[in-house]
């Protein structure tokens, strides 16, 4: 049924004389099991369809200003509302072995312990670095002071190792530490 309510979309845009798409996946940072599923089901219904489209793809936008923006917008008013001890930046976690398939050198995801400090060529389609740049964006345009914030990955299935650290045991270690008030916000998908 999914099929032939996308193909039927494609009929209709066909129909309206339409010859480009833009697609924009809703999430931030580009990861295979999200924006990477969008792109191929947007292939596999177009490889059906007669009509070629030029088609478009809207990259990972974990820094673009104007999201990081409306993120902090949102944030910033309920934090005001409610003063907290901490901001936790909680992103949906994924398999290790994700992580490291995109790494071209083999060596320096999740090997080297600073691999996510900073955005560079080797690490720019890296989930797990795009989830930390995000982070260090939000926390610099809400002003938060450092040690205030920090990351986490939430959402782990079966027994392979996922990324870290992990939601659940951040939390406790956080209340250890003093924090009475914490805020989590998820900036993994727009409408979080």
């Amino acid at each position: 049924a999914a099929t032939d309510y996308a193909l039927l979309y494609v009929a209709r845009f066909r129909e309206a004389g339409v010859s480009s798409l833009i697609v924009l996946p809703l999430f931030p940072q580009y990861a295979d099991g999200t924006t990477g599923s969008v792109l191929a089901r947007i292939s596999e219904v177009l490889a059906d369809s007669p009509n070629h489209f030029d088609i478009t793809s809207i990259p990972a936008f974990y820094d673009n200003p104007g999201w990081i923006d409306s993120f902090a917008s949102a944030a910033r008013g309920q934090l005001e509302e409610t003063p907290v001890d901490h901001v936790l930046f909680s992103f949906h976690g994924l398999p290790e072995s994700q992580i490291q398939k995109r790494d071209a050198t083999g060596s320096r995801c999740l090997v080297d312990p600073i691999c996510c400090d900073a955005m560079d060529e080797q690490n720019r389609d890296c989930y797990r670095a795009q989830c930390y740049a995000n982070a260090r964006a939000l926390a610099a345009a809400l002003e938060l002071a450092p040690g205030s914030w920090s990351v986490s990955f939430q959402s782990r299935l079966l027994r392979t190792p996922w990324i870290r650290p992990y939601t659940d045991h951040v939390l406790p270690d956080l209340a250890n530490r003093g924090v009475k008030r914490l805020a989590i916000a998820c900036p993994s998908f727009v409408a979080d």
